[in-house]
């Protein structure tokens, strides 16, 4: 079975590697051209497939417009039996998705599955959450969100400090075995279930959605920083008016001064210790413009929670004002006293 793939994210292209790797033929990959992308952080791990796809001896084209709704799909597919998207964060056109002989297939998922966990970001959503668990769908994509027939669903474990890389690695595992099994049987795909039930939606996060509140606990604020470490754009704060993008962390439950965000001290190896408002957050990676400025003693600038959760559910409810947000999102915001 020959497959064309839609990519441009390096976790997409993970599991691409990984599904050829099980023996999946995969024919052309289509990329987002590289000159197109005026902000790479809204473009979150970003990765030019040219260089794989020349490496490896595959066909590929690059295009400009994200969205493919100003492309005629004729122009850059031939007909192919399976049309793979991963790593395409935008909705294929009507005319994309029946172009293919067999089936157009997406992967999705959330700490409580494709239909409870539709919408954007589920991965980041649940190691920010702290959850243990993350379940991954293989369905047909129709003109929907994650509302297609569901052709097989694995569940993933999470251990403590997994990141948002570890996750994207354990997801894109799960998902290129699923493909290797869907592409050495086709008729899996003619027994896709529906999805019945009322769906929830997890928002769209942005970049500034990632300014710590340092009155947060430091397995919250830990949890943060894990869930949007590389390839995303980071957690981060203000400190002596510079922004510090903070990749890696690690916490203790132990408070060690009452002051939130106080620097408390700054390893030989340049860790900073950090108080919250429940213990003690350690600050392994991070980048900042000038290092001598930060000092014992030195306040980091909190960014209100709040504040935060208030501008996304906003910018959800105007995107999609019919749509139901997630309900473990809700209940954990409501946990920390975060919903008004």
């Amino acid at each position: 079975m020959k497959v064309t793939c839609f990519c441009t994210l390096d976790t997409g292209l993970l599991a691409i590697k990984l599904a050829i790797n099980l023996g999946v033929k995969v024919e052309k990959i289509i990329g987002l051209n590289p000159k197109s992308v005026s902000d790479f952080d809204k473009v979150s791990g970003f990765v030019d497939i040219s260089i794989f796809c020349k490496k490896n001896k595959l066909d590929f084209q690059l295009v400009d417009d994200y969205s493919l709704k100003s492309i005629d799909p004729n122009f850059l597919l031939k007909k192919t039996d399976l049309i793979w998207v991963l790593g395409w964060q935008r909705l294929l056109p009507k005319s994309f998705i029946n172009f293919s002989k067999i089936a157009t297939i997406g992967a999705h998922g959330s700490c409580d599955g494709i239909l409870k966990g539709r919408g954007r970001s589920p991965q980041n959503w649940a190691l920010l959450m702290g959850k243990r668990k993350f379940k991954i769908s293989l369905f047909k994509i129709t003109e929907g969100i994650d509302n297609g027939n569901v052709i097989m669903t694995k569940d993933i474990k999470y251990e403590k400090f997994d990141t948002i890389f570890h996750s994207y690695l354990k997801v894109g595992l799960k998902i290129a075995n699923g493909i290797h099994k869907i592409t050495s049987n086709p008729s899996l795909i003619t027994r896709a279930k529906k999805q019945n039930g009322k769906s929830e939606y997890f928002p769209k996060r942005m970049p500034e959605d990632g300014f710590i509140d340092w009155s947060m606990s430091a397995v919250d604020i830990f949890n943060q920083i894990k869930s949007l470490s590389n390839p995303y754009p980071n957690a981060r704060s203000i400190i002596n008016n510079q922004v510090m993008l903070i990749n890696k962390a690690s916490y203790s439950e132990n408070s060690l001064d009452h002051v939130c965000g106080k620097v408390l001290q700054i390893s030989l190896n340049g860790e900073i210790l950090v108080s919250c408002g429940k213990g003690t957050l350690i600050i392994e990676e991070y980048k900042i413009k000038k290092k001598s400025l930060i000092y014992v003693g030195l306040l980091f600038k909190s960014v209100s929670m709040k504040k935060t959760v208030k501008k996304i559910l906003n910018r959800f409810k105007q995107d999609f004002p019919q749509k139901n947000i997630n309900k473990s999102l809700l209940n954990f915001w409501k946990q920390r006293g975060l919903l008004n």
